[in-house]
């Protein structure tokens, strides 16, 4: 039922099959072809073109995430070395700090030792330091050159 219909050129008012007696492939037939196979040039160039491109970014975005590897990894280093700097000096002024305050509180051992007959108020109980008391010569209070260092 169903019929075979041959291709008709929009220009042409007859079936290609009908334009020629002799087979020979109409000149227009040849026309197109050769358009075509100029397109089809065009467009492996811009095809291969493309290609190129995206290989080219693929390249440059695969550079940029080495970088950026490469920079968080130096960052995670460096991080982890400065929280270890971080933790030493913390530690090292804990020690400081505790041999600054041992040193302070032996100075005033020698200090409450060495006072002169404080006054005493025996009406309240109370007994008063001088200043003058505490700057007795027997006395030796630390300097910072003298304090453990960590």
């Amino acid at each position: 039922m169903s019929e075979s219909v041959s291709p008709v050129s929009p220009c042409l008012s007859k079936p290609l099959s009908e334009m020629s007696d002799d087979g020979a492939t109409p000149p227009w037939v040849e026309t197109l072809l050769s358009r075509f196979e100029r397109l089809e040039t065009k467009m492996d160039g811009r095809l291969t073109a493309i290609e190129a491109g995206l290989l080219e970014l693929s390249r440059t975005q695969h550079q940029h995430t080495v970088s950026i590897e490469h920079n968080t990894n130096c960052i995670a280093g460096h991080d982890e070395r400065v929280t270890a700097e971080i933790v030493a000096i913390r530690s090292d002024n804990d020690r400081a700090f505790a041999a600054m305050r041992a040193e302070i509180g032996r100075a005033c051992d020698q200090l409450r030792a060495t006072a002169v007959a404080p006054v005493a108020d025996h009406d309240t109980c109370e007994v008063r330091v001088f200043p003058s008391m505490l700057m007795s010569p027997a006395v030796r209070w630390p300097s910072a050159s003298s304090l453990p260092r960590g």
